[in-house]
C-alpha cells in the first residue's frame, strides 16, 4: 500500500507540492489511478533525487502492472536510500513478476540483510528459488516466512509445491491439510493434494474426494477434468467419469483412451476400438492401452488383430500378464496351440501363484499331449490356487487313474459330475465305448457303478468345453 512517508532531506518546494497532491490521493479513489501517478512523476521530473517521491511512484506503477517503470523507480530509491529495506523488497518483486529469478533472489537478500522480519519478502524469495529450482532453499524461506506470519494458511501452498519436489510427498501432503484445515475452499491446495494422494495406490479414494473438491470450486480446467476422467474410470466409477472426460480437451490421448475404456466396459466394442486406436495413433508407447484394444478386438471375434494389438503391448512391457494370458488364450480358441503354449509358459513365469494360467495352460497342453506329470501338476496347481474348474477335476481323474491312483481319481470325477453332470456324464458314456480306457483302474469299481447311477438320468449330450476364457482386465 502508499505510504506516508517521514521526508528525509529537503526536495524542491515545486517537487514536493506535487508529492503532496500525490499524497492527498492516498486511501481515496484515485488511489493508484493515472492523476496519482502523474503527480508523482511531476515530483520526480522536478527533482530526481526526490528518494521518497520515486518510492510511491513504484509502488503505483507495481499496483498498475507496469514492471519496468516500477522497477526503474526502486532501483533509483535504492541508490537514494540504501539502508531502507523496503525498496529493495519491493524491486525483488517486480523482478519475480518479470520472470527475472536470480536478480529478484538477490534483491530480497538484500533487503533482508537490512530487516530479516519482513514475511513478504521471505514468501517471494521462497517463489523465486522455487523457480530456480533451489527446492532445499526455497523450503527455507518458506518456513521462515511461515514462522513469522503465526502459520498462515496461505503459506503453507507453496511450501507444499518445494516439498513435492523434493521428494517428500508425505510432508507437502500434511502442510496442505493444515492448509484446508483452515481453508476448505482453497482450490489449488485441494487440487495438488489430491495429485499427491494420487500417486499412492492406496489412497485412490481420497484422492478422488479432494480432487472433486477442487473441481466443486472451479471445474472450468480442462486438466482436472481430464485427471478426474481417468482416476474415476480406474475406480469403476463410469458414470461419474464420463460427464468429466466430456469436459476434457477430447482430442487428447487421456481422454480419447479413457472414452475408449468406458466403452468396452459397456460393451460398445466397435466404439472402443475405434477410440483406443485413435489414442494410440497420438501415443503408441502405451502396453495397457494396446492391451485394452486386443480386449475390444477379441469381443468383435476378430483373433488375429487381437492377438498382433497383445504382441504391440508385449512389445512395450514384456512382463504385462494380461496380454500374454489373453493372446494364449485367443490362440488356443483358434487351434494355434504352439503359440498359446508359448504365451502361457511367459505367464506362468511372471505369475506362479495364479489359478486361471495354470488352468489355461494344462488345456492348452493336453491338446498338444504334454507329459502327464506336467498335466497332472498344473491342474492340480490351478485348484490348489482357487480356480475350481469342473473341467480341470474331470481331467484330472483321467490322469490319476492311468497313474493307477484309483481313489483320487474317483473324488475329482464325483467333483466334476457335481458340478457339471449334464457335460461330463454323456462324455464318460463315450468313453466306457472304448476297449482300452485312461478309466480302467476305476471303471468297474462299485463306487464307479454308483456315481453313473446316480447321474444317469441327468446327463445329456453337450459341445465339449471351449477354451477357457480370460478373466476381465
Amino acid at each position: 500500500m502508499l505510504l506516508l512517508l517521514l521526508m528525509q532531506g529537503n526536495p524542491d518546494p515545486e517537487a514536493l507540492e506535487w508529492f503532496r497532491k500525490g499524497e492527498a490521493l492516498i486511501g481515496t479513489e484515485k488511489a493508484f489511478s493515472d492523476e496519482q501517478a502523474d503527480q508523482f512523476a511531476k515530483a520526480v521530473e522536478i527533482d530526481p533525487d526526490f528518494a521518497e517521491a520515486r518510492y510511491n511512484l513504484g509502488l503505483v506503477e507495481l499496483r498498475r502492472g507496469r514492471l519496468e517503470e516500477a522497477l526503474e523507480q526502486f532501483q533509483a530509491h535504492i541508490a537514494l536510500r540504501p539502508q531502507q529495506p523496503q525498496a529493495y523488497f519491493l524491486a525483488g518483486r517486480a523482478l519475480l513478476q518479470l520472470e527475472r529469478d536470480e536478480q529478484a533472489v538477490e534483491r530480497l537478500r538484500e533487503g533482508l540483510e537490512l530487516d530479516d522480519s519482513d514475511v513478504g519478502a521471505w514468501s517471494d524469495l521462497a517463489r523465486a528459488l522455487f523457480n530456480l529450482e533451489q527446492m532445499e532453499e526455497s523450503v527455507k524461506a518458506s518456513r521462515r516466512a511461515l514462522e513469522l506470519s503465526g502459520g498462515d494458511p496461505q503459506l503453507r501452498y507453496p511450501l507444499a509445491a518445494a516439498l513435492l519436489e523434493l521428494g517428500r510427498p508425505q510432508e507437502a501432503a500434511q502442510q496442505l491439510r493444515r492448509q484446508l484445515s483452515l481453508q476448505p475452499d482453497d482450490y489449488q491446495a485441494a487440487y495438488l493434494l489430491g495429485e499427491i494422494l494420487l500417486q499412492d495406490p492406496e489412497r485412490q479414494e481420497e484422492a478422488a474426494e479432494w480432487l472433486l473438491k477442487s473441481e466443486s470450486l472451479d471445474d472450468s480446467d480442462p486438466r482436472l477434468a481430464a485427471l478426474l476422467g481417468d482416476l474415476l474410470v480406474s475406480l469403476g466409477r463410469e458414470e461419474e467419469a464420463a460427464p468429466r472426460l466430456s469436459r476434457a480437451d477430447q482430442q487428447s490421448f487421456s481422454t480419447l483412451a479413457n472414452q475408449g475404456v468406458l466403452a468396452l466396459r459397456e460393451e460398445r466394442y466397435a466404439e472402443a476400438e475405434q477410440l483406443l486406436r485413435q489414442a494410440l495413433a497420438k501415443e503408441p508407447f502405451h502396453p495397457l492401452i494396446w492391451g485394452h484394444l486386443g480386449d475390444a478386438l477379441a469381443a468383435q471375434d476378430k483373433k488375429r488383430e487381437a492377438i498382433a494389438a497383445y504382441d504391440q503391448a508385449l512389445s512395450y512391457d514384456p512382463d504385462d500378464l494380461k496380454s500374454l494370458v489373453n493372446a494364449g488364450v485367443l490362440a488356443a480358441d483358434g487351434g494355434r496351440q504352439d503359440e498359446a503354449r508359448e504365451y502361457l509358459e511367459r505367464a506362468i513365469e511372471q505369475a506362479p501363484q495364479d489359478g486361471f494360467v495354470h488352468y489355461s495352460l494344462a488345456v492348452v497342453l493336453d491338446r498338444l499331449g504334454e507329459d502327464e506329470e506336467r498335466l497332472l501338476a498344473l491342474y492340480l496347481k490351478s485348484l490348489e490356487l482357487g480356480e475350481k474348474r469342473p473341467l480341470a477335476h474331470y481331467r484330472l481323474a483321467f490322469l490319476l487313474a492311468k497313474q493307477g491312483q484309483p481313489e483320487e481319481a474317483l473324488d475329482h470325477l464325483e467333483k466334476a459330475l457335481q458340478a457339471d453332470a449334464e457335460r461330463f456324464y454323456p462324455q464318460l458314456l463315450t468313453e466306457l465305448r472304448r476297449v482300452r480306457s485312461d478309466l480302467d483302474s476305476i471303471r468297474y469299481t462299485s463306487r464307479f457303478a454308483q456315481l453313473l447311477d446316480q447321474y444317469r438320468q441327468e446327463g445329456t449330450p453337450q459341445e465339449p468345453e471351449s477354451p477357457p476364457q480370460p478373466p476381465p482386465r
